[in-house]
């Protein structure tokens, strides 16, 4: 049993699993397909979950982190000179391109309700390489947008270097991260509590008493499911 807790990097690791008659549970999307043998389950984080929870969690919530990162939602800045409501502007830079694989939607479809439930301007940019990540960070703030997203862990260092150099706009991450207590936050899923619903599945399932478990990424919160 393998408990494949990679979204499109771990997609080879089912076909192979079953050509050794292995169970695997998958993640992000419902994986099934990829290997009627083996995937006994997966972990969905798109389509009708997404659509229901994960848009809740990565979209109206952080729209919640604007007013517990530091002051409320910008009100500093929400007025023109003339008193005039202005646009509240909110963007989102994924890792990979939009439709790569069902965490990159779940993060636009956040962002679109943020546009729905806000009226607010938005914006994403997708696939940036890693030595990109302060210059959109960067370009965004420059740009007056309100609230600057990254979605995932791999965004961090950028975002903590970038919110230093703009006190007044609104940073938060989708991943494990405690913040600077000022204008950077983060919103995750309890990773521990995901992995220990894989072991249990895992430990019924299993005939011959081995687990095993596979992450697509160090980060903080891949390290947790295992444990």
């Amino acid at each position: 049993m393998i408990a494949v807790y990679a979204g499109k990097a771990g997609l080879a690791v089912h076909p192979v699993a079953e050509q050794a008659g292995v169970y695997t549970i998958g993640w992000i999307e419902d994986q099934y397909e990829l290997a009627p043998g083996a995937v006994i389950t997966s972990f969905v984080q798109m389509e009708e979950y997404c659509m229901n929870t994960i848009q809740k969690k990565f979209g109206f919530l952080m729209i919640c982190l604007i007013f517990i990162i530091s002051e409320i939602v910008c009100l500093q800045t929400a007025f023109a000179e003339d008193g005039v409501l202005q646009s509240f502007k909110t963007a989102i830079l994924l890792p990979r391109e939009v439709n790569a694989d069902g965490w990159t939607r779940a993060g636009y479809a956040g962002l679109l309700l943020i546009k729905k439930k806000l009226q607010a301007e938005i914006a994403y940019s997708e696939n940036i390489p890693e030595s990109e990540f302060e210059q959109v960070f960067r370009r965004y703030a420059q740009d007056g947008f309100d609230f600057i997203i990254g979605h995932g862990g791999q965004f961090v260092p950028a975002a903590e270097v970038v919110a230093k150099e703009f006190p007044r706009t609104k940073f938060a991450i989708t991943s494990k991260y405690q913040g600077n207590n000022n204008n950077l936050g983060a919103l995750s899923l309890r990773e521990g509590e995901l992995g220990f619903l894989a072991g249990v599945i895992a430990a019924v399932k299993t005939k011959k008493q081995k687990i095993g478990f596979l992450g697509g990424v160090l980060y903080r919160g891949c390290a947790e499911k295992p444990c």
